[in-house]
């Protein structure tokens, strides 16, 4: 299984792949230890072309 930075690395590229740019993103670890990927804020128009780009996958 790869690592969260592998994982938040293949995230943005296929984001950026789309136009989609999420400056946000980030690894960070909770009080259990456990590493998660931060999402972290962005823009409503960010957001729906990531909405769409998830609607093209599904369908595509």
């Amino acid at each position: 299984m790869p690592g969260s930075e592998d994982v938040l690395r293949s995230l943005r590229e296929e984001l950026e792949r789309r136009g989609i740019a999420l400056p946000s993103l980030g690894v960070e670890r909770a009080v259990t230890g456990a590493e998660l990927i931060q999402l972290g804020r962005a823009r409503p128009d960010v957001v729906q072309r990531l909405v769409e780009a998830l609607r093209e996958a599904r369908t595509g």
